[in-house]
């Protein structure tokens, strides 16, 4: 995808904040940046990982006076967050972009001007106390902000769906760079893709094809949105089905089910 930079600069001058849990960043360019559409989106989080991040995503009044602390560092003190909504979608249907089949539990306050439903992008705004304001994602006449990302956390893996006569090893936190597990069971180490359909704990784990496996985090969360999909959750894939009693996860395709497969859970 082409992205519109504003004399961006892909140099660590980075403001961190310790955050409860998140380590929000933002790269201090000369300018900043902005899509080449009202809905041009994925330039959020292809620019956060290209560089090791993930978009950043705020979910509580704690992590909106630490995301707010790092964006006050830019002159306007604005800067783009990764909550968004498609086009023709309800007016405050917003979600986060990495997991775009989920309701987005925290919305901060934030002020609609009128021009949905083309403002599909959202800015959060040290100028109004850190409240958040809809913006076009892109395109012309658009403004250009700042990004905010975070530090990428561990993410959790499962290993498998099925333990194999006392074979599962269990969950295990890893770098979202990993494409390998720690431990071994009789089908190796290697870290597999499943994806699951929304955010209920009974939503079938669907494994796209070709079968993918010895991904890294980024490449699987992608390759489930490139699916209509997202990551499941530890708890979608472990939880029983009442119709087999069998793991949610189980016989869904390319032998995964001893294999180590990605969450969206991240480690505590």
């Amino acid at each position: 995808m082409t992205h519109m930079l504003s004399s961006f600069i892909f140099v660590y001058s980075i403001f961190i904040i310790m955050g409860l849990c998140k380590e929000y960043v933002l790269y201090n360019g000369a300018e900043t940046v902005v899509g080449t559409s009202y809905y041009d989106q994925e330039w959020i989080s292809d620019l956060c990982e290209s560089e090791g991040m993930v978009a950043a995503s705020i979910e509580s009044a704690d992590e909106n006076l630490d995301a707010k602390s790092v964006c006050a560092a830019l002159t306007n003190g604005r800067c783009w967050i990764s909550l968004v909504r498609e086009e023709g979608s309800d007016q405050d249907d917003w979600k986060w972009i990495n997991y775009p089949l989920n309701d987005a539990a925290y919305i901060n306050e934030y002020s609609d001007d009128g021009g949905a439903p083309h403002e599909a992008c959202m800015v959060l705004r040290v100028d109004r106390n850190g409240t958040w304001l809809d913006y076009p994602c892109g395109g012309s006449g658009a403004d250009a902000h700042s990004l905010l990302c975070e530090e990428a956390p561990l993410h959790l893996i499962v290993d498998g769906a099925w333990d194999y006569n006392g074979d599962n090893k269990g969950p295990e936190c890893h770098s979202n760079d990993d494409t390998h597990g720690i431990a071994e069971n009789y089908k190796g180490n290697e870290i597999g893709v499943r994806c699951c359909n929304g955010n209920n704990i009974d939503s079938p784990a669907i494994t796209p094809e070709p079968c993918l496996s010895a991904v890294t985090w980024f490449d699987a969360k992608q390759y489930c949105l490139s699916n209509g999909l997202q990551l499941c959750t530890q708890s979608q894939l472990e939880y029983i089905r009442p119709s087999d009693d069998l793991p949610n996860a189980a016989s869904t395709g390319c032998n995964f089910d001893a294999y180590h497969i990605w969450t969206q859970d991240i480690c505590v």
